[in-house]
């Protein structure tokens, strides 16, 4: 799964189209535990097979979801937060968990829109998770990357600039 996050997310109407089979399995799911259990299943089955593989980056969004309650309209549409969430689930994959502020910001804003509000004050970018992530190899599963990567249109010039800063120096501008 670690290197399927970072290819560009298509469209869940094309995954939906393209593997009607696995994903009717994935619509078919409600719980959390359900969703874990078919998301460890895909994970598995990606190795070899290109169905699963994008079936299993929708079973991570969906169990994230299902996890960290959101409001129904995101700011950059649901495609954007479907990408964002992708990184939420990545980074809490490996750590075990989602820290009480992200999962606060994320159920108020959305998830663009709890990244974005993570990083109020500019003085919090490059701080914080973003250190732990960091360390962990997750660069870009920060929310200075995911504001950087989906959201410039959404902050302030200062931050805009911030972040090219925090892009260039720690390599993200490249990915």
């Amino acid at each position: 799964m670690d290197a399927y996050y970072k290819l560009p997310l298509p469209a869940i109407d094309s995954v939906r189209a393209s593997f009607p089979e696995e994903f009717a399995r994935l619509d078919a799911l409600t719980s959390t535990q359900e969703l874990q259990e078919f998301g460890s299943e895909a994970r598995d089955r990606a190795k070899t097979s290109e169905a699963w593989m994008q079936v299993s980056r929708y079973a991570a969004i969906r169990e994230i979801q299902s996890r960290l309650p959101v409001p129904a309209v995101s700011i950059a549409g649901h495609h954007i937060d479907n990408c964002v969430a992708e990184r939420v689930w990545m980074a809490s994959f490996r750590s075990g968990k989602v820290d009480a502020v992200t999962e606060r910001l994320i159920a108020k804003r959305g998830f663009l829109g709890g990244m974005i509000e993570q990083l109020k004050p500019i003085s919090r970018v490059g701080e914080g998770n973003f250190k732990n992530l960091r360390k962990d190899g997750l660069v870009d599963c920060t929310a200075e990357y995911c504001v950087w990567r989906w959201g410039l249109e959404y902050v302030g010039q200062e931050l805009r600039d911030k972040l090219a800063d925090t892009a260039v120096q720690h390599g993200f501008h490249k990915l």
